[in-house]
């Protein structure tokens, strides 16, 4: 005889929980089911899962090693509902945006505002991924389009297209000596409290060697994991911070000023979608609002850039 769905469920709340009564309230059920249930497994199973001692249930070695059977048994269950449930939203409208961390504040969601404006009926998911866990949902089809970091090469699978190719900035605390700049070196930075992503970023791997080839060492380093990390912490002014202006955008309200790099330091991204016959029409019109709103970021940022620039003239 097999095991049955309610003898494995009332299996696993017991190893989980200690109890058949504690199991018998999660489940909704009488402590006597499910004490019925677990007689029915080891039944059915031919295993003694459980000693009896002193009015408690003490799960023996065999229990164990089954339920980490039953355990992959319910992650299987769970992720085919899951796919079940994605299914059903992405043919009522869903649309699974997945994003590098630096965009997937301020950016996205101006890009989804925009979107949704056009199209109130959708659905939208926003999932941030590294590079690495990105690539492997938009190729398994998880995610409908990308923002990736990096220059990523199309394949048979994806399609790429460069989504960013901007030079990074200079991050500012409020009343910093250097705020009314036109533009700056990292050399200019020595001695400086700086704010930089945990390595192994390369990104700021690249800025140390500039600095380094410069003579030019921070005070002292913070760092975070991710770009608004260290936006924040430029704004709360405990130091300067070397990032992509987008994202720099966010923090120019709480009194942070960007100014330009004269080094070069380019930030690319790169638009990914998985390659299909015909590209749905909710998908082509998110890729229109992402590429609306990177124009219209970018404007701001010469805006502001060149608004530095002329202060600095004057």
């Amino acid at each position: 005889m097999r095991p049955s769905a309610h003898q494995l469920e009332c299996f696993s709340a017991v190893m989980r929980l200690g109890t058949a009564t504690a199991a018998a309230n999660v489940l909704n059920t009488s402590q006597p089911s499910v004490t019925r249930a677990l007689k029915q497994l080891e039944d059915a199973t031919r295993l003694q899962l459980f000693e009896r001692r002193e009015g408690r249930l003490h799960p023996t070695a065999e229990a164990r090693e089954l339920m980490a059977q039953v355990e992959a048994s319910f992650t299987g269950l769970e992720r085919i509902g899951h796919a079940a449930e994605m299914i059903l939203r992405r043919r009522r409208g869903m649309v699974r945006i997945g994003c590098l961390p630096a965009f997937a504040q301020g950016f996205i969601a101006r890009a989804t505002a925009s979107f949704l404006r056009d199209e109130p009926d959708r659905h939208v998911s926003l999932v941030p991924l590294t590079v690495r866990d990105l690539m492997r949902a938009l190729r398994d089809q998880e995610l409908d389009l990308g923002i990736v970091a990096f220059e990523v090469a199309a394949s048979d699978e994806l399609a790429a297209e460069r989504f960013t190719d901007i030079n990074e900035i200079a991050l500012l605390p409020p009343g910093h000596r250097l705020a009314g700049s036109g533009a700056i070196s990292l050399a200019d930075l020595a001695g400086e409290a700086m704010i930089a992503i945990a390595v192994p970023d390369p990104y700021r791997r690249r800025a140390e060697a500039i600095m380094d080839a410069a003579g030019a060492r921070p005070r002292h380093v913070v760092e975070t994991a991710t770009s608004h990390g260290v936006g924040s912490m430029v704004a709360a002014g405990l130091g300067v911070g070397i990032m992509n202006p987008i994202t720099a955008l966010d923090f120019l309200g709480s009194g942070a000023t960007m100014l330009r790099l004269k080094d070069r330091l380019p930030f690319h991204t790169t638009l990914v979608t998985p390659r299909r016959l015909e590209r749905p029409g909710a998908i082509r019109h998110c890729i229109a609002a992402l590429n609306a709103e990177r124009a219209t970021s970018l404007e701001r940022v010469d805006a502001l850039l060149g608004q530095t620039k002329s202060a600095k003239e004057d």
